[in-house]
């Protein structure tokens, strides 16, 4: 109820208690005004703007009502008590009341006095304080706000004190002030102009009251940080220390009764350090001590953010962001003299979003990131994005790098401010990139009279070309050069008889795709179709009679425009448009238990934070599909809704899990085994995790720690299992398994995961959909979900109770894990009801026949509208 009270009086609003079907006037006797009443309500100021010059200095209206019964004097409810309000530089104050006849309307224009001259402004103890040349008896200050008008103190010796206190009872952004007596309002004059300014601390909000005095009167409520707007605009290293030279938007002076203090904050709000600082009313200067710096980065190594602090006794009022001005340069380069081992450089630099300045201590040049990596001529040409400018120090420096057990100087060439070119001896590009993959990129920077080495772990191993062409495709401008092909291509007829294959993008021949294609090899309805395999490797083996298109080559545009069928397992890219006469399959890769698409309340991946975006592309791809495969009814109703599914749902099986079927025989097994290098004498256990979304360092590269114990696994295990590793591919860690030989193999890339199904004995996993096909194998499944309560509650969110229905225990530790393979048995036992529970819900259509089904289905279609084409 006060808001709404409050609502009335800020608009200027009148209520009328009546009759929603009457319509309403105001009657004097020099004048009948119109009213426009909406929802019970009439606006003064829209009555002044339309009717002041019929008005006198006071006038008093009759409210007449017309309605069904004829006109009549309106009767009120609720009298409103005498308002101000403040329209065209007069101040008008207004009631509506009620007499014996009815309701009437009071409106009276308040005069105006001679203006009274104001001398000096300024404040005192903690006050403000105006003062006049004159004692008049009964003057008042008043702020006046539309129709607002607020008391805010008594003339008193010449002069008003105005409390803090009394800013409570203001609400606006800004007031006029007059002074007032006897109901008379009278102007401030001033010689000159005159400013104040005081922070003013309002449930836990800190803001400032602004007083300027010239042609006009007002007091403004500012926030601080936009009053000053401390910002840099110079940065130089002398004299063992760092100056820093700063401006004020606003006269530092303004702000009185407050001390002022620097401060760099560490990003964990673990530390605080106070830096010294001089200046005058409209610049200042920081001098930080190399003292302080050494200091500084002993404490906390990473972020230091400055602001400047404003505090009155023991209340903070305010902690204000330093920003970095539009002529200052993004940092500058600072060699540290401490520490013998560790050379360390100072970055000042600003963030994107808002510009505020902090503090950095990094390596010398510090890489920011691998751009990309291409094998030519014999050499490995490494190009380097630095996070500081090197120009001034380039020539100073000198790189070496790891190659097997010996370094190899590399040359160094400058290609832009911040980017590098390294050049490498490398005549083995394989052997190279399986170093790569065990230790990362180990490198030496030479800088002066100093080495420092350091790693690269996060490396995006698509990224390293071993040829020319495959760095062209990867460029902008042969992107932008694709799409203009693309479209060229589009106006060639659609070819019904070719069929593209594709998995994962180009990253290997795998999924449903593959056995999809594998199907037609192998049977008559596929001997009438020309086939191609859309690969980032054109050395990847592919069966035939198919053959192999490069991803982004000419080819490749020329038959994504051409070809009648799309048989793919992710989403392509929004620049490939589908034609209509192109019949798109789309297979999908997995049974979902994290949640999907629009059924996502948050995103956190690398390549995508904004979630109302990752779903508009997310629709806009999903709109080119013709059919969408499921493994099970349970996935079909789930896909429906998460990618808003409205074509044709084929909740048929998964054609990789025929397989599953197909060779699940002693025979097959002991071939697959073989070819794979893993001893017939163990058992098998298959690990297999799920990637997580947030563990991305930044675009394009994620990292994520081996969180199961291969030390304890082999020291419990060894006797009777090996360990097969198969990590996410978006997963751009280093795995390094060379302490456990014989016992634990990566088969993270290249492998087709339907095989490494059949060879296991046992399956560990966490959230990932291998669970639903392995199951199909009837063989046990362990649960190493150490992260659930993260996963489940922050991360994804999953569309059963995973915990409830999961057909092998759930573990957090590798311990638990162990204990688990070596009672399973036992387990297995309880848990039976719960595994034929899993397989009805998930595994009821997978046979071995899904690929059948499927192609006949899609087939069909094709042969069907080809007929009628004819």
């Amino acid at each position: 109820m006060e808001t709404g009270n409050r609502m009335n009086r800020d608009l200027g609003l009148v209520k009328i208690e009546g009759s929603r079907n009457a319509y309403y006037y105001l009657a004097a006797e020099t004048a009948a005004l119109r009213l426009n009443v909406e929802n019970g309500f009439f606006s003064v100021r829209t009555l002044l703007q339309e009717n002041a010059h019929l008005m006198g200095a006071h006038t008093t209206f009759r409210l007449m009502e017309i309605g069904m019964q004829g006109e009549r004097a309106a009767v009120i409810e609720n009298t409103q008590e005498a308002r101000t309000l403040l329209w065209n530089g007069a101040l008008y104050r207004y009631a509506l009341r009620q007499d014996e006849q009815g309701a009437l309307f009071d409106i009276e224009k308040l005069p105006f006095g001679k203006g009274i001259s104001c001398t000096g402004l300024g404040i005192e103890n903690g006050k403000i304080k105006l003062y006049l040349d004159q004692a008049v008896e009964g003057l008042c200050l008043i702020a006046v706000h539309q129709e607002e008008s607020i008391e805010l103190a008594m003339l008193q010796d010449h002069a008003f004190t105005i409390e803090t206190s009394a800013f409570t009872k203001l609400h606006g952004l800004q007031y006029e002030l007059f002074f007032k007596k006897a109901e008379r309002l009278f102007p401030i004059q001033v010689e000159e102009t005159l400013h104040c300014m005081i922070p003013f601390l309002q449930e836990q909000a800190a803001s400032l009251v602004k007083i300027d005095m010239g042609k006009q009167a007002t007091l403004a409520f500012t926030g601080i940080e936009e009053a000053l707007h401390p910002e840099i605009y110079a940065l130089i290293a002398h004299d063992g220390q760092i100056e820093v030279s700063g401006k004020w938007n606003a006269p530092l002076s303004l702000i009185q009764n407050c001390e002022k203090t620097m401060l760099f904050c560490a990003g964990d709000d673990s530390a605080i350090e106070s830096v010294d600082m001089d200046g005058d009313e409209s610049e200042f200067t920081l001098h930080i001590t190399e003292k302080q710096l050494e200091e500084m980065q002993k404490r906390f190594s990473k972020r230091w953010d400055l602001y400047l602090e404003l505090r009155r006794g023991d209340d903070v009022i305010a902690m204000l962001p330093i920003v970095k001005g539009k002529t200052l340069n993004a940092a500058i380069l600072y060699e540290a003299t401490w520490g013998s081992e560790t050379l360390c450089s100072l970055q000042l630099s600003a963030t994107k979003q808002k510009g505020n300045v902090y503090v950095q201590f990094l390596a010398p040049v510090h890489i920011s990131k691998i751009n990309y990596m291409e094998h030519l001529f014999g050499h490995l040409r490494i190009h380097m994005r630095m996070q500081q400018d090197v120009s001034a120090i380039y020539r100073g420096l000198s790189y070496q790098v790891k190659i097997g057990d010996a370094w190899q100087s590399a040359r160094l060439q400058k290609r832009g401010a911040r980017t590098l070119l390294l050049k490498v001896p490398c005549k083995d590009l394989e052997a190279m990139i399986a170093q790569l993959r065990q230790s990362g990129l180990e490198m030496m920077l030479g800088y002066r009279e100093q080495r420092y080495c350091y790693t690269i772990k996060e490396l995006d191993y698509s990224r390293i070309y071993a040829t020319f062409s495959q760095h062209v495709f990867q460029s902008r401008r042969y992107r932008t050069l694709g799409k203009r092909l693309y479209r060229l291509f589009l106006k060639l007829p659609v070819r019904k008889n070719k069929i593209l294959f594709e998995s994962f993008l180009g990253r290997n021949v795998s999924g449903n795709p593959k056995y999809l294609y594998e199907y037609l090899c192998n049977h008559e309805i596929g001997k009438s179709y020309r086939m191609y395999w859309i690969l980032n490797d054109p050395d990847e083996t592919i069966s035939a009679p198919g053959k192999k298109i490069l991803r982004r080559s000419i080819r490749y545009y020329y038959h994504m425009a051409t070809a009648g069928f799309w048989i793919f397992n992710t989403r392509q890219d929004s620049d490939i448009i589908k034609r209509k006469k192109t019949i798109y399959l789309q297979t999908w890769h997995g049974t979902p238990l994290k949640r999907l698409g629009f059924d996502m309340d948050d995103v956190n991946m690398a390549s995508q934070s904004n979630i109302v975006e990752y779903k508009r592309q997310f629709y806009a791809n999903s709109r080119r599909w013709d059919y969408l495969l499921a493994q099970n009814q349970y996935s079909a109703d789930i896909f429906r809704r998460c990618f808003v599914f409205r074509k044709s749902l084929l909740a048929l099986g998964y054609p990789a899990n025929d397989v599953l079927f197909t060779k699940n025989n002693e025979q097959d097994i002991r071939s697959l085994k073989e070819k794979m290098g893993i001893p017939l004498d163990k058992k098998v256990i298959l690990y297999a995790p799920t990637w997580r979304d947030d563990h991305f360092v930044r675009k394009g590269y994620y990292q994520m720690k081996m969180e199961l114990d291969l030390k304890l696994m082999q020291e419990r295990l060894g006797e009777e299992y090996v360990v097969l590793l198969r990590m996410h591919y978006l997963i751009m860690n280093v795995l390094d398994i060379h302490a456990y030989q014989g016992f634990a193999y990566d088969f993270s890339a290249g492998s087709d995961i339907q095989e490494l199904y059949l060879v296991s004995d046992l399956l560990i996993t966490d959230y990932s959909s291998v669970m639903f096909d392995y199951a199909n194998l009837r063989r046990p499944i362990v649960f190493y979900t150490y992260d659930i309560d993260a996963y489940r509650d922050s991360l994804r969110g999953f569309y059963f109770d995973f915990e409830k229905e999961a057909c092998g225990p759930i573990c957090r530790t590798t311990s638990e894990v162990v204990e688990a393979i070596e009672k399973q048995a036992i387990w297995r036992e309880e848990y039976a009801e719960k595994i034929a529970s899993f397989h009805q819900k998930f595994n009821h259509i997978d046979d071995g026949n899904a690929s059948k089904r499927i192609l006949e289905i899609v087939l069909d279609r094709s042969r069907q509208e080809q007929h009628d084409d004819h």
